[in-house]
Order: structure tokens, then sequence, then C-alpha cells
């Protein structure tokens, strides 16, 4: 065989090789694309997390402070026994008022008679 009919099967290899370079340069292309775009998407969700996560320890912190219910039993069974004390001082203070009165009704029944 000599040079001239080797030619068409050169072509032939040179045209397979190239589509074939051309074909790795896209899928290589292609998967770097996909990494970078992977890469920004896995800062997005890091930057996301890391707020989330700052805003879940400030209710956590706050979470701390804040009266349990148990806190607020204690509260309304405390008010109800102030609530029920000041009633009964009310109530003691209206007999003392009565008391006042009657005495004070009575001296001057007393002044009246003399």
């Amino acid at each position: 065989m000599t040079f001239t009919e080797l030619v068409p099967y050169f072509v032939v290899a040179n045209f397979g090789l190239s589509w074939a370079t051309a074909f790795y340069v896209h899928l290589s292309s292609k998967n770097k694309a996909t990494n970078d775009r992977l890469e920004r998407l896995e800062a997005a969700v890091h930057t996301a997390l890391a707020l989330h996560a700052e805003r879940l320890s400030q209710v956590e912190a706050t979470l701390r402070v804040v009266p349990t219910h148990d806190d607020l039993g204690k509260l309304y069974r405390e008010l109800n026994e102030t609530t029920q004390q000041v009633s009964r001082l009310s109530g003691e203070i209206s007999q003392m008022n009565d008391n006042l009165r009657m005495l004070l009704h009575h001296m001057g029944e007393r002044k009246a008679d003399r």
C-alpha cells in the first residue's frame, strides 16, 4: 500500500479522533460547569445554614429565660392567694368602717342625751 492509498484511512481516523476529542472536551467542560454550579450551591446552602443556626441559637437563648408552664401556674396560684387576701382585707376594713360608724352614732346619741 502506498501513501496515497492510506490517505482516506488517515482522513477517517483524523475525523474520528477530532470528534472524539471534541466530545471529550464537551464532557469535560460540562462537568466543570456542573462542579462550579454545585460549589456555588454548596456555598449558598452553607451560608443559609449558618444564618439558620444563628437564629436558632437566639431562639434557644430566649427560651432559656422565658417562664415555663409551671412558672406560670405558680404565678397564677400566688395571684389567686393575693386576690383572696385582698378580698378578706376589704371585708375586714368594711367591718371596721361599720364599727366606727356605730361608735360615732352611739357617741352622738350620748352627747344628745346630756
